[in-house]
């Protein structure tokens, strides 16, 4: 039998063992985690109690859709007098501690805590629970000093030098243990294992990188060069919106949120093509409250989070309908002028349009409102700027990107075709295939 050791995802607070809940990166790492084990066929999900982890389980087992078993002897290992710091203060009033500890003579309980071999006679009865129970694929969701200790003891290795086995491990890795019942024996297979992080940098330890370069995997070009340094628009550009402007996914993000608020029966709620259209172009909790007023709003925040996490991956196999004509304009208005995308959408669902559509080539640099915290027309300046576009326009299809526009000191076009009015844009389309003439226009 296999099991998958994952330790939880990114949680809101970077205090020591504080028991919190995931934050949006946590979630979108529990998707990705979701996806990646999703051909193991996964038979049961087991969790410690805190919320880190029980989130990590829930948000991946949106793919599995298996029991989910909650054992508290699954927490992390208990730090004692440290829980609740910094990791900066640790660092000064436990240096001796520290300095202990890395010598692995022995087998050191945190102060006031545990040690390694503390945290494997807890856990112990339900790793026997495991074998015992005739599953082949098990994955557990819990924490680094609880993999590495667990794993140290499989494997044989004394308690004393349980953290040779990696100093910090990624959040949503995996661990793999294989059991021989015949031998009694487990076997290491794999050991802290993200692969499924790695296209994005900004959820690996190393530090967000930036969603461009996550998306791009470069810096954003100069808005006058192209990929192979060709002029092509001295510092002009175009800004573009989401949702309406070019593509409809109403139906499709819909549909993947109720498959998430199935798990929340009591809410009552059943999300329309509809309900989107009349929310397009909000921010992430001003949707949520319009939709989920009962929720308070750290609840909401929580339920809008797992939505638009596998959101964004539903979308990958199931895109939302580009506009006619989207992909060849874009083509052709890229060998003139920048191209840019600013949304209020949530991370990662810009890079889900331009990867499902096959659009990635055409757009230089994005900006959302889920990377930010900003408002729209804070994010337009901001692309503006970083880009230095002398010449420009926000092409969108609402009042309020017009606003969003105005604030930022732009002109706006209206995609009349999309969900919304506007009241005094400098043009208007009908149709993307408009654009051309009308950029030549204003740009040129």
């Amino acid at each position: 039998m296999k099991i998958f050791l994952i330790r939880h995802g990114r949680q809101c607070s970077k205090l020591c063992n504080v028991d919190v809940d995931l934050s949006e990166e946590g979630y979108r790492q529990a998707s990705l985690l979701g996806e990646r084990l999703f051909h193991e066929n996964i038979q049961v999900v087991y969790s410690s109690n805190l919320l880190r982890a029980v989130e990590t389980a829930q948000a991946a087992n949106l793919y599995w859709n298996v029991e989910h078993i909650i054992r508290p002897e699954l927490r992390e290992i208990s730090f004692g007098h440290m829980e609740g710091m910094e990791d900066r203060d640790i660092a000064v009033k436990y240096r001796d501690f520290k300095a202990q500890q890395a010598l692995m003579e022995e087998d050191l309980p945190y102060p006031g805590g545990e040690c390694a071999g503390d945290v494997v006679r807890r856990a112990e009865p339900v790793f026997r629970e495991m074998t015992e129970s005739g599953y082949e694929r098990i994955a557990v969701v819990t924490h680094g000093g609880v993999i590495r200790s667990v794993t140290a003891h499989c494997l044989g290795i004394p308690m004393n030098k349980w953290r040779i086995l990696g100093k910090n491990l990624e959040n949503c890795s995996i661990t793999e243990l294989n059991w021989d019942g015949a031998s009694g024996r487990f076997t290491l297979e794999r050991f802290n294992d993200y692969a499924h992080l790695e296209p994005y940098p900004d959820l690996l330890r190393k530090g967000k990188l930036g969603v461009y370069k996550c998306c791009m995997a470069s810096e954003p070009k100069p808005a006058n060069m192209d990929g192979k340094g060709m002029v092509v628009g001295m510092n002009k550009g175009i800004l573009f919106d989401v949702d309406g402007t070019l593509w409809d996914s109403a139906a499709q993000v819909a549909e993947s949120w109720n498959e998430v608020l199935a798990r929340y029966p009591r809410l009552g709620v059943r999300i329309t093509a509809q309900d989107m259209y009349d929310n397009m172009g909000k921010t992430m909790m001003d949707i949520g409250k319009t939709l989920f007023p009962g929720l308070s709003q750290e609840e909401c925040r929580k339920v809008m989070e797992e939505c638009m996490t596998y959101e964004n991956h539903y979308l990958l196999s199931h895109p939302g309908v580009l506009y006619p004509e989207t992909r060849e304009i874009m083509a052709c208005l890229s060998r003139q002028y920048g191209l840019y995308i600013v949304s209020n959408c949530q991370s990662g669902y810009i890079e889900v349009l331009l990867e499902s559509c096959g659009l990635r080539e055409y757009v230089r640099d994005i900006e959302c409102y889920g990377n930010t915290g900003l408002p729209k027309g804070d994010n337009i300046r901001m692309v503006v700027q970083r880009n230095h576009l002398e010449r420009c326009f926000y092409v969108g299809d609402t009042h309020m990107d017009e606003e969003a526009a105005g604030a930022a000191g732009i002109p706006f076009v209206h995609a009349a075709y999309g969900f919304g009015r506007a009241e005094r844009p400098v043009g208007t389309i009908e149709s993307l295939s408009q654009l051309t003439a009308l950029a030549k226009k204003l740009l040129d």
